[in-house]
């Protein structure tokens, strides 16, 4: 699941890095975005994610 979320992440990241945008503010707001997902991808390589169990019973 964790490596599933990574590459999620990689592939917005990517489709991101391929958007054209016009002005100073979207472009701010484009890379402010990119940076963010790319740290949380970061830390989601590090962090150990427990999955908890979905059974129904």
């Amino acid at each position: 699941m964790k490596n599933e979320m990574i590459q999620k992440l990689g592939a917005v990241i990517n489709a991101l890095n391929n958007v054209y945008v016009k002005g100073e503010q979207n472009l701010a707001n484009l890379s402010g975005s990119i940076t963010i997902l790319k740290e949380v991808a970061e830390q989601l390589n590090i962090y150990e994610v427990e999955e908890k169990s979905t059974n129904k019973e």
